[in-house]
């Protein structure tokens, strides 16, 4: 037996299944907010405002992010899974 499980879940509706294995386990769910809490518990941040920050990070660094120096911020970016609504871009 163990007194609680911490999880970082591969996708938020895996809740559901980890929370039924679970039983009587306190959870702790980290990362990804699941889209089902029951009696658990989710430790993450807003990924809204993350993306928030770190557009800030990237405006106050600029002068160092500009490494070609055509004025331009060269970046990639991708898309994480669809039922985390700020990957639906």
């Amino acid at each position: 037996k163990v007194d609680v499980l911490v999880v970082q879940s591969v996708g938020a509706d895996a809740a559901s299944q980890t929370l039924q294995i679970a039983v009587e386990t306190p959870v702790i769910f980290i990362g990804t907010e699941p889209t089902e809490l029951g009696n658990a518990y989710y430790v993450g941040c807003d990924a809204s405002q993350q993306g928030v920050v770190q557009a800030q990070m990237l405006q106050s660094f600029f002068g160092k992010a500009d490494i070609n120096g055509d004025r331009l911020v060269d970046y990639m970016t991708s898309s994480g899974p669809e039922e985390v609504p700020v990957s639906r871009v």
